[in-house]
């Protein structure tokens, strides 16, 4: 799982959490239950964002509080993590089987 992987390098090197793998039941804001394939546990309280992996769309829907509608990253990197998407999505499907 490549996004696991890149959270893990990330989330050691700076110390901000720990990355784990569902099953798990979350609920980033009153009202809403999700089960995230991934998901990192910080060390701040709440969810300050939640990230939807489109595979089909190669694109990821970054959402945060409040937000009516996502952010939509496609090629550019998700800072302050930095993953290449397009190269992200490419290992993806190379390694599809």
């Amino acid at each position: 799982m490549l996004v696991v992987e890149a959270l893990r390098e990330y989330l050691q090197r700076t110390k901000a959490g720990h990355a784990a793998i569902s099953p798990a039941d979350l609920t980033p804001e009153p009202g809403a239950l999700v089960q995230p394939d991934a998901f990192v546990v910080g060390l701040v309280a709440g969810v300050p964002e939640y990230w939807i992996i489109d595979l089909e769309a190669r694109l990821v829907e970054r959402w945060r509080p409040g937000d009516e509608r996502p952010e939509i990253l496609t090629e550019q990197e998700i800072a302050p993590l930095t993953i290449d998407l397009a190269a992200f999505f490419g290992r993806v499907f190379d390694s599809a089987p």
